[in-house]
């Protein structure tokens, strides 16, 4: 569940791009993708840490461009492989991640959710956490697939303040 809802945060930072993201640390995010469309992009990130469901929810936006990943680990964050499912799958085992991208091409905001892959988180703990990537993301309808690679560095885990984690806890 917690999966299908990170798409709909993407889309809702594009009502607040021009913005920009906002973090008390100096984290950052870079990414890559390739395939249907080719891009890049670098910026500040945020990370937001859910303790009663240890969920990490990375976001990074800029403009019409944002990226967002959701780690589900078994109680801090952990540092090694998180594998990447298709989002509406469900997969309850832990522990395990997914991602968003969204982006503008030419005059059409698209979005991307994960359909396979891998998260490896190098730094890891309640404290900071540090990642690389390389995710297959598909829109939500289908279509043209894109190949996201990257990594997140030095993020200043935030604790996440009011309702967080899965809807159902």
């Amino acid at each position: 569940m917690r999966r299908i809802l990170l798409l709909p945060v993407l889309l809702f930072a594009a009502c607040r791009s021009g913005a920009g993201t906002s973090g008390s640390g100096a984290g950052m995010v870079s990414v890559e993708w390739g395939g249907a469309f080719l891009g890049k992009f670098s910026g500040p990130a945020t990370a937001r840490w859910c303790a009663r469901d240890s969920l990490l929810e990375v976001l990074a936006e800029r403009n019409d461009t944002a990226v967002g990943f959701a780690l589900a680990s078994q109680d801090t964050l952990q540092v090694g492989d998180y594998p990447v499912y298709q989002a509406r799958l469900g997969i309850r085992g832990r522990p395990q991640a997914s991602a968003a991208l969204r982006l503008m091409t030419g005059t059409e905001l698209k979005a991307f959710e994960s359909v396979s892959g891998r998260v490896t988180v190098t730094e890891g703990g309640s404290r900071r956490a540090s990642a690389r990537f390389d995710v297959q993301l598909r829109p939500p309808a289908g279509g043209d697939s894109l190949r996201l690679t990257g990594s997140f560095t030095g993020l200043d885990l935030t604790p996440a303040v009011g309702l967080c984690g899965r809807a159902n806890r």
